[in-house]
């Protein structure tokens, strides 16, 4: 990016719009695969009969071959064709069907009395004879054949397609379905699903107390599906949700869809904030360029199984059927040891059927980079449900003032810095909604902390210790000293009204 004066080129809308073209371009192709395999079952299947019964098949298509003409423009009848014994086989250039033409069978009315006549060949014996009774149907033709025959080559399209629905079946059933579980991966702080008491690492079994429980629900399609009909009337309604924890224990909890994303335009839905599990698993990119896993360039490559850090083996009762670990407990000791040198132990798949690897890297911390200005922390947007902040007393609006006395510096580093402080009672000192009136509250800091998914559009800054959610002000709180900001001319109390990134040599050059 450069300065506001800058001329800018809009280059998201145009890849958006291309590959928006790309994905229906794309769409359209699998249907017209899908479509076209369908109807080669079907025709195989008249094919086959009539090729069992006698009767000359002339034509055998997928798709239909009709000469089209735009304008000046003839387009090709067929996009290929091969002749093999008596029968042309070809690719029409129309992808809405197909077809079988056998001798004496003509679908055009208008050629009806053509192809009659065209099947009436002349009786042995009968030389010189005149009328009808000199001659008969070619035994080869499609109208020579006996009711039953040419009813089963009129029913075997529709059989083929109910046989091969049902082997089709068998093997979708017995090869499986990948799928993504309702298994919870990240919270977002102070959405629906925060404030309800949803946490990394439970799994839904069941919506609304009318169903059953299952371990099979889908991510994309079943959770999606219920969360996106409950915003349908307007006014989103809640939903029950049976849960099972981390632990193994089972409980229900209702949680309302909210339109926060769809006021702030950036989505279409009601959401309740939550996103799927990851794994340890590593895929392609590894990481973010600047990140310290990147740094370690071939240590780690895509398929490396992170099973373990520190010593400290992961659970693997939880695993997919392909080893997959979910990511919870590695993200949970990162987010407890943020400034720690970490040793992980990977298993990198052998060639072959040869057993994995085992490799132990250390993974330096991840630098903590800003311009030196601290945001306003505003007023408390949501209190979790069951938090030390629910039990004390602490409600949505006020405002937090100074945790033992001292002020709460920074607000996007005040949940790290109470969790290692977790167990302890603090004094927390809060200015109640709409006054200026103070209230003084005893909390005692929760060790059972929730890893929360914050790298989302419009999150809210997290103090899980605590169970409260706040968004930051645009308002500069404070300015670090010899920062960037303080050498900038910003200054305590500057509001900020724009942003711009831009891209240093240096990070240019990683």
């Amino acid at each position: 990016m450069g300065s506001p004066g800058d001329p800018v080129v809009e280059i998201a809308p145009l890849l958006a719009e291309q590959s928006s073209a790309l994905t229906t371009l794309t769409t359209i192709l699998k249907v017209a695969i899908g479509l076209g395999f369908v109807i080669f079952i079907h025709e195989l299947g008249h094919f086959l009969v009539a090729k069992f019964a006698g009767v000359k098949c002339e034509k055998f298509y997928i798709g239909f071959d009709v000469p089209i003409r735009i304008g000046p423009w003839q387009l090709p009848a067929r996009l290929a064709r091969w002749q093999w014994g008596e029968t042309e086989y070809g690719v029409g250039i129309i992808p809405l069907g197909g077809y079988v033409k056998m001798l004496g069978q003509d679908d055009n009315p208008a050629r009806a009395a053509e192809e009659a006549e065209r099947i009436r060949i002349r009786k042995e014996g009968a030389e010189g004879e005149e009328g009808d009774a000199a001659y008969e149907l070619d035994p080869r033709s499609y109208p020579a054949k006996s009711v039953p025959a040419r009813m089963a080559i009129i029913s075997a399209g529709v059989i083929m397609n109910l046989l091969s629905a049902i082997v089709f079946a068998g093997i979708a059933f017995w090869l499986g379905v990948s799928f993504m579980p309702c298994e919870i991966g990240g919270v977002t702080p102070g959405s629906p699903a925060w404030q309800a008491g949803l946490r990394q690492g439970d799994k839904i079994l069941q919506f609304g107390r009318d169903g059953k429980p299952s371990e099979f629900l889908w991510w994309d399609w079943d959770l999606r599906q219920e969360i996106a009909q409950s915003g349908l009337s307007g006014q989103p309604r809640s939903i029950d949700l049976l849960v099972r924890r981390a632990d193994g224990k089972e409980t229900w909890i209702e949680v309302t869809p909210s339109r926060y994303l769809i006021d702030l335009e950036l989505a279409k839905f009601v959401s309740v904030g939550i996103t799927p599990m990851r794994s340890t698993t590593l895929s392609e990119p590894i990481a973010d360029p600047a990140s310290p896993a990147r740094r370690l360039g071939a240590q780690l490559r895509p398929g490396d199984r992170i099973v373990a850090v520190d010593g400290h083996a992961f659970d693997r009762s939880k695993a997919t059927e392909n080893g997959d670990i979910p990511g919870a407990e590695l993200e949970q000791y990162l987010l407890r040891h943020p400034d720690k040198t970490v040793e992980l132990t990977i298993e990198r798949p052998a060639k072959g059927k040869k057993s994995p690897t085992t490799h132990r890297i250390q993974l330096e911390p991840q630098q903590w980079r800003d311009v030196g200005i601290i945001c306003r922390a505003g007023p408390i947007a949501a209190v979790r449900t069951g938090s030390p902040a629910a039990v004390a007393g602490i409600h949505a609006g006020d405002r937090l003032v100074s945790i033992d006395g001292k002020p709460i510096g920074d607000p996007l580093t005040l949940g790290q810095r109470l969790l290692r402080r977790a167990g302890e009672e603090v004094t927390v000192v809060v200015q109640r909604k709409g006054s200026t009136e103070e209230a003084s509250l005893k909390v005692t800091l929760t060790d059972d902390v929730p890893t929360t998914e914050s790298h989302v559009p419009a999150a809210m800054a997290a103090v899980d210790a605590i169970g409260i959610a706040f968004p930051l002000e645009s308002v500069a709180e404070a300015v670090v000293p010899g920062s960037p900001a303080d050498k900038a001319g910003i200054r305590p109390g500057d509001e900020l009204l724009s942003l711009w990134f831009v891209v240093s040599e240096e990070d240019k050059k990683r």
